[in-house]
């Protein structure tokens, strides 16, 4: 049976953008953008020459930030949060996590004392179309181990 690709909406844009040579010239930086919002991070917009964002596209990047943390680490420490998202204080951030945590983008606790995020869970996001090979050897990976785990503690 032959495998179709599947894509997101947002990668569907960014296959326009090319097609269309949007990518190049003087909409570039748009369409950069676009893939920034796709796959990237809020640290990525300030080194790159993107168009300026506003304070809503700022804050969505940063969501997305925290959610690309909170995929890699479950406990994130409080100097990464500050670093990654650019905020100038832990007031900021703080303020930054509770409009997360009521935008159902991630479900945590900030432990003051150990200076660090606890996530319990976040959402997703968009997935490059190159990393879905790896997506599937991880999944089939895990199938194998459960089952050899279920035939383990089986009773004979």
């Amino acid at each position: 049976m032959a495998e179709e690709k599947q894509s997101t909406q947002l990668e569907q844009f960014i296959l326009l953008a090319k097609n269309y040579g949007l990518a190049k010239g003087p909409n570039n930086g748009y369409s950069q953008l676009l893939n920034v919002f796709a796959y990237g991070t809020y640290h990525k917009v300030l080194k790159d020459t993107l168009p300026p964002l506003t304070e809503t596209q700022k804050k969505k990047l940063r969501h997305l930030t925290i959610i690309n943390l909170a995929e890699n680490m479950q406990v994130i420490p409080k100097s990464i949060l500050l670093r990654d998202l650019e905020v100038d204080s832990v007031r900021e951030l703080e303020d930054l996590l509770i409009n997360a945590v009521h935008a159902d983008v991630i479900r945590c606790k900030l432990d003051q004392c150990r200076q660090q995020l606890e996530v319990d869970s976040c959402i997703g996001r968009d997935i490059q179309s190159e990393r879905l090979g790896d997506i599937n050897s991880m999944l089939t990976q895990c199938g194998r181990l459960s089952r050899l785990l279920y035939l383990q503690v089986q009773p004979q």
